[in-house]
């Protein structure tokens, strides 16, 4: 396709779902229902755990890295990434000692998509008169999380064989994520003149302390929970996802009658919520209220930043979208790091996601000025 075509809502969404999933269910967060099955298989403890996490964040930093610079269309993105992520999920089917790799490479490919479905997505929205539903191409996450976490669940305790189905799922979605496309990034411009920076970090620290959190809760969620019942744990998970993509449209309304800064501190104190939780109890209703703090509150907050980037940076989408994902990269990289040795050395969660919790809680307040001028409009 050409930019010049315009592309109905249901399409544009439809395609952004199939990205998402490719992106953040397959390249990234199906690692988490499966990593208790990995670690029983491979006698991995959770510093050894949070490493197979952290490779594959370090391969989404990376993605994310290189995507900020090269000048190629949103479509090629997705395909070379698409590519990349279904590679990535085989390897990590083949063999244990193919796990680091193989998660690396994934995470790297789906920068790639994810970099250009919140880029070309917005973009085609727009062309085709829906500009007030651009945070819509998010919901695309929250249908990623719930499709692989029961993915996991019905292909049973076998992580091999959750692996090599999730890599099929990848490549049969690919031709359809492909619709998204939008220009390349022009060589030798800056992101400089129009964007209000000091806005920009603001939001930017909030979106990379949200991913530390997530990255250290996300990571080790089911295998934390899981002490109560795996299947409540398990069941947890998917129910975040699946509130994640109803929470986004919701989230859309706040920030339209609120503004949006101020719904991106309401959606960082929710999520530091939901990681608290297991600082107090692992059992399976407290379970069950984190799962869905964490569900209504990653999503959102996640659009929100991310919308803010885009209208702090005008004229450069592509581009800060992915020093964006650099930013949460880096933060879901040293989650799991860190996370991981705490668990081990305390054998409770209360320090890892105490600490998770409160990094997000404090990210989310440096938006906090901009919030008040918002509401003094």
């Amino acid at each position: 396709m050409t930019t010049g075509r315009v592309w109905s809502y249901a399409w544009v969404l439809a395609a952004a779902i199939a990205a998402m999933t490719i992106a953040q269910g397959v390249g990234r967060f199906i690692l988490t229902p499966l990593l208790p099955a990995m670690q029983q298989a491979g006698g991995l403890d959770a510093a050894a755990a949070g490493l197979v996490g952290s490779a594959n964040f370090a391969g989404y930093l990376a993605g994310a890295l290189v995507a900020t610079a090269l000048p190629v269309r949103a479509r090629s993105l997705v395909l070379g990434g698409g590519v990349l992520v279904v590679i990535g999920t085989l390897l990590t089917a083949a063999d244990p000692a193919w796990w680091l790799i193989g998660r690396a490479i994934a995470g790297f490919g789906g920068a790639f998509v994810f970099v250009a479905c919140g880029s070309a997505g917005p973009a085609m929205l727009e062309r085709a008169g829906r500009p007030e539903r651009v945070l819509h191409i998010y919901t695309g996450v929250g249908v990623a999380i719930a499709g692989t976490g029961l993915l996991a669940l019905i292909a049973g305790p076998a992580a091999d064989r959750v692996w090599l189905l999730a890599g099929v799922l990848a490549l049969v979605l690919l031709p359809l994520a492909a619709l998204l496309d939008a220009p390349a990034p022009k060589l030798g411009t800056t992101m400089a003149g129009s964007v209000a920076v000091g806005p920009l970090l603001r939001v930017l620290v909030a979106y990379g302390a949200v991913s530390f959190g997530f990255g250290a809760g996300g990571t080790f969620f089911v295998r934390v929970f899981s002490g109560g019942d795996a299947l409540v744990a398990t069941l947890a998970w998917i129910a975040a996802g699946v509130i994640m993509a109803p929470s986004v449209l919701i989230w859309a309304r706040i920030a339209t009658r609120h503004g949006p800064s101020r719904a991106v501190v309401m959606t960082g104190v929710i999520h530091a919520l939901g990681l608290g939780i297991a600082v107090i109890s692992t059992a399976p209703i407290p379970a069950t209220v984190a799962g869905v703090l964490l569900g209504a509150s990653f999503m959102g907050v996640t659009a929100l930043c991310l919308g803010r980037v885009r209208a702090y940076a005008p004229g450069h989408g592509q581009r800060a979208i992915a020093v964006a994902t650099v930013v949460f990269g880096i933060g879901q990289v040293v989650g799991p790091l860190v996370a991981g040795p705490l668990l081990d050395a305390t054998g409770t969660p209360a320090a890892a996601f105490g600490l998770a919790a409160f990094i997000t809680l404090a990210g989310a307040l440096t938006v906090l000025p901009d919030a008040r001028r918002e509401g003094a409009r």
